[in-house]
């Protein structure tokens, strides 16, 4: 025989908690998902900054072609950083939305449970509206009480401090000390120029790691 719940389908207490259930379990996959990819992050970053360091180093030996690929790497890892970033930017967004959700259904069964609790206690519009009004005028008064509080029991003349500001700055003007032009004997310039295509390659690589 067919039970009254099977035929009528799942109560609906026991569907909404599956729903949370489900909720809960997909935010906390996420966040799984999230430390993962911030653990393999940080190891690509350790792998960046070694392979800087080693760039730096070939280049130091004059070691262009091993210096070249040791850029090459460093450049794939940073690629792979950039995209784990996207990733996990799209995760914190989805999460976000799942807890919003979550947000949104406790609010709805709390104000459903309170609306209950109202119709069984008898609360009128009237009762709440008084408490409210109370409650508005305890504000006010504290409001007040720190408006008071807060008043300056000595009185500063501001124009006073402000001429005596202006006074100290001419007196500064006045004493400043002259400063002579210091004037440098000029310094030849070598024109020569050097045609090796090996040290200019050493230089681009040296000029690409400056930059990192």
């Amino acid at each position: 025989m067919m039970s009254f719940f099977n035929f009528f389908g799942t109560p609906k207490k026991q569907v909404e908690a599956e729903k949370t259930s489900k909720i809960v379990e997909a935010i906390h996959a996420i966040s799984d998902t999230l430390k993962t990819q911030e653990k393999r992050k940080a190891h690509l970053e350790k792998q960046i900054e070694a392979l800087t360091t080693e760039a730096r180093e070939f280049v130091r030996l004059g070691k262009k072609e091993s210096a070249s690929v040791s850029l090459k790497k460093r450049k794939m890892y940073e690629n792979q950083v950039k995209t784990i970033d996207d990733a996990m930017f799209n995760l914190e967004v989805q999460k976000l939305n799942l807890e919003n959700t979550q947000f949104q259904k406790s609010a709805v069964e709390s104000f459903a449970k309170v609306n209950s609790v109202m119709k069984e206690t008898g609360i009128k519009a009237d009762d709440v509206e008084r408490v409210m009004d109370e409650l508005q005028d305890a504000v006010d008064d504290q409001q007040e009480v720190a408006s008071v509080l807060s008043r300056p029991l000595v009185h500063i003349d501001v124009d006073d401090e402000l001429k005596e500001l202006e006074e100290l700055g001419q007196l500064q003007k006045e004493s400043k000390p002259i400063q002579v032009p210091l004037i440098l004997p000029n310094v030849p310039v070598d024109k020569e120029k050097k045609d090796d295509d090996e040290e200019e390659e050493l230089k681009e690589l040296k000029r690409r790691l400056e930059i990192i």
